[in-house]
């Protein structure tokens, strides 16, 4: 019984987790605040082929329009091939 209600919390725990996070196009986006509609880029998986980047003011997903306000230290880390970027 313990086992089971233990595997149920991490389910959910991690159900949540992937939740606030999405893809739009070639970036990754993590919910920064459900409440002021605001987001980070936190990564592409593009970042081999990646030539230009373009940072939207706001991204729509599932109905709902969010605020781009940050970009993660390391969302473009491994993303070499970028020549160019509009913010």
């Amino acid at each position: 019984m313990k086992a089971k209600f233990l595997t149920t919390i991490l389910l959910f725990f991690f159900c949540n987790i992937k939740a606030a996070e999405f893809n739009v196009g070639d970036l990754y986006y993590q919910i920064l605040s459900s409440k002021e509609r605001t987001l980070k880029i936190i990564y592409s998986d593009e970042y081999l082929t990646l030539k230009e980047v373009i940072v939207p003011d706001s991204v729509t997903y599932d109905n709902t329009t969010y605020s781009v306000t940050t970009i993660s230290r390391n969302a473009f880390q491994y993303c070499s091939s970028i020549e160019k970027m509009t913010i």
